[in-house]
């Protein structure tokens, strides 16, 4: 069942008088939820420019730390809604922001790392040898020798590293799996849910669909670091080249 079956015409209409009671809304909470868009609008958008990630970031974390602000401060609770639920939704917002500040200063290295890679790029092509010829002495043969071994290395401690980011970033896609049927559940709540129930399954469905929301942030944040990961690798492989 999906979330726009999961809420019928009476639910809906009765959503909008309890929700305007309540000391905070769910558009509020959820930052684009207006702007939420079917998977196949999602698939035929052009693709994201750096300058509008940032964009979208830098609103996310605004809104994320109001977010977790008002949770870590209610007015009130929702009846059926507990500490623990409230607490949960926090950290799950405060991911959101960690992850997306995360991500704002991975974008920025991004550039410097592709300038970088560009640069070394061009001076490996523009490299003509040694000024004077050959036969060349053991000093210049050992620190050769010692650039390149300095090169393996840090190429080896970079794999490393991405290895660790692919479990990271499969990890978050299992706990999206699992936050995408837990939102299931939580709309067959709302669709279920007797009229003195129906604002606590409500507020579930929200913190549901902004969990689900805030990992897909967080893979993304792992998902950039492993492509910076891909630079370094490939600008340090250049590096022979050009002291060669």
């Amino acid at each position: 069942m999906t979330i726009s079956k999961a809420i019928t015409p009476f639910r809906i209409a009765l959503l909008g008088v309890l929700f305007a009671t309540l000391p905070w809304s769910m558009e509020a909470q959820i930052p684009g939820l207006k702007a939420a868009a079917g998977k196949a609008e999602e698939a035929a958008a052009a693709p994201e420019t750096p300058e509008e990630a940032r964009k979208r970031l830098k609103g996310w974390v605004v809104e994320w730390k109001a977010l977790a602000e008002s949770l870590a401060n209610p007015t009130a609770l929702a009846a059926g809604i507990t500490e623990k639920d409230l607490a949960a939704r926090r950290s799950d917002t405060l991911l959101g922001v960690f992850s997306a500040e995360n991500s704002l200063r991975t974008i920025d290295t991004k550039a410097n790392l592709e300038q970088a890679l560009a640069q070394s790029k061009s001076q490996a092509a523009a490299w003509e040898g040694f000024k004077e010829p050959g036969p060349y002495s053991f000093v210049l043969h050992d620190e050769l020798r010692r650039q390149q071994e300095a090169v393996t290395t840090r190429i080896s401690a970079y794999e490393s590293a991405a290895t660790m980011l692919d479990r990271e970033i499969s990890s978050r896609q299992e706990d999206i799996k699992k936050a995408e049927e837990a939102l299931r559940r939580a709309a067959d709540d709302v669709d279920r849910a007797a009229p003195e129930t129906l604002v606590a399954a409500a507020w579930r469905l929200d913190a549901a669909r902004l969990r689900v929301k805030i990992l897909g942030s967080s893979a993304a944040m792992f998902q950039l670091s492993r492509e910076n990961m891909r630079i370094r690798t490939a600008a340090t492989q250049i590096e022979p080249e050009i002291r060669s």
